[in-house]
C-alpha cells in the first residue's frame, strides 16, 4: 500500500472486524519459501463471497501473487457453495479494475452517498484528482516508519 501511495489500515482495524463477524471471513496468503508475500481478506454475507482487502509486496510482483490469492478464494468460493464472487470496488480502468476484469468479473455501478455539509458540488475523491496525486506521491517518499505515525491521522478522513 506504501507503494501505491495509500495509508493502509492499522492491524487491530482488521483485529476489530474479524472479532466482531466470527465464522464469516476467511484470509488466504501466498507464500515465498517462509514469507508470506500476498494476503487478502474474504467475507461473507449469505451465499455472497466479497474480497474487500487484499495486499501483496511490489517485490514479488514478477511472480504473480494475486493471480494465486484470487484463484484460492475463487475455488474457496465454489467448494463452499457460494454463487457470487464480489472483487470489491474499483476505479473505473485503472489497475485493479482491469486485474478484476481479467477474471472475467462484470462491473456493477455503484453509488457513493454524500453528506454535503453545505457544500454546492460533490467532492472528487478520484485518486487520479490533481489535488490527491501530489499528497500520494509524498506518501511514497516518506520513510516507512515515518508513515506508521502519521498513518492514524490520515487514514480517519479516507471514504
Amino acid at each position: 500500500m506504501w507503494d501505491l501511495g495509500a495509508p493502509v489500515y492499522a492491524k487491530n482495524f482488521f483485529h476489530n472486524i474479524l472479532e466482531a463477524f466470527p465464522g464469516q471471513y476467511e484470509d488466504f496468503a501466498v507464500y515465498h519459501n517462509t514469507e508470506i508475500i500476498a494476503t487478502e481478506i474474504g467475507s461473507w454475507f449469505g451465499k455472497a463471497l466479497e474480497i474487500p482487502w487484499a495486499s501483496s509486496i511490489n517485490d514479488y510482483k514478477i511472480l504473480c501473487p494475486n493471480n494465486m490469492l484470487y484463484w484460492e478464494a475463487i475455488q474457496f468460493a465454489i467448494r463452499n457453495g457460494f454463487n457470487k464472487f464480489d472483487f470489491g470496488r474499483s476505479t473505473l480502468n485503472e489497475g485493479t479494475y482491469n486485474f478484476k476484469r481479467q477474471w472475467g468479473a462484470q462491473p456493477v455501478q455503484l453509488y457513493w452517498q454524500y453528506l454535503m455539509d453545505g457544500q454546492n458540488s460533490i467532492p472528487d475523491l478520484n485518486s487520479s484528482n490533481p489535488r490527491y496525486q501530489t499528497a500520494i506521491r509524498l506518501w511514497q517518499r516518506l520513510p516507512v516508519p515515518v508513515t506508521r505515525l502519521l498513518r492514524p491521522m490520515i487514514v480517519r478522513n479516507i471514504p
